[in-house]
């Protein structure tokens, strides 16, 4: 049996809307789980392990290249594009772009690069 954290429950029950007896899919440690909703204990939720899924592996990495964007843009697009699971971003600044670069990127762009993938 596994009981999911109060973060994950909620997103699963409120966001999902999934029920007793419905299955899911979970993650744990590198692996795939098939898992089925068995019943809930002090707002989490509490379920079987119904099987095990294989792991997909990408046969092909993907690499963005975007343009430089003005204001909070380029933070929303690294946000997806690590969501979507693009594994490079290559910012560029092209001769008619209206943002222009006075320095390099910030260690905060990187990190939150890393922290989505």
């Amino acid at each position: 049996m596994w009981s999911l954290d109060f973060k994950e429950s909620h997103h699963l029950v409120h966001v999902r809307r999934c029920r007793i007896g419905e299955e899911f899919e979970g993650l744990l440690e590198g692996r795939k789980l098939l898992l089925k909703i068995e019943g809930y204990e002090q707002g989490r939720v509490i379920a079987k392990e119904t099987g095990k899924l294989p792991i997909y592996e990408r046969s092909r990495q993907i690499s963005l290249l975007i343009a430089l964007v003005k204001n909070n843009a380029f933070e929303d697009i690294l946000n997806h594009a690590t969501e979507l699971g693009v594994a490079e971003i290559i910012p560029i600044l092209a001769e008619r772009s209206v943002v222009q670069l006075k320095g390099q990127l910030t260690k905060k762009d990187g990190k939150m690069a890393q922290d989505n993938s």
